[in-house]
């Protein structure tokens, strides 16, 4: 199963793939400055879509739906977008 995995096999499925580019676009957009908060209204299809999916998994994790993992995955971006806000505000980008 290594020499597979290390071919390149991917051994998810294909809605833990889907999930996981999501979150990858999130974290790039996050990290970018680019804003993806759900309403906020992306002013590109890209953050658009990102939007109601970041909002999709707020109503999951609400609703008991989200792995243990993908609760940590989403923190994480939330604490990075928090660090960014705040170094923005004190010009320390």
């Amino acid at each position: 199963m290594r020499q597979l995995e290390k071919l390149g096999m991917d051994w998810r499925t294909a809605s833990e793939r889907a999930w996981a580019e999501r979150y990858e676009t999130a974290a790039r957009l996050f990290k970018t400055g680019s804003d993806t908060n759900a309403g906020q209204g992306g002013k590109t299809e890209e953050r658009a879509k990102i939007s109601q999916w970041i909002a999709r998994q707020r109503t999951l994790h609400i609703q008991g739906k989200l792995t243990r993992e993908q609760i940590e995955m989403l923190n994480m971006l939330n604490a990075a977008k928090t660090m960014r806000q705040r170094n923005s505000e004190r010009g320390t980008v």
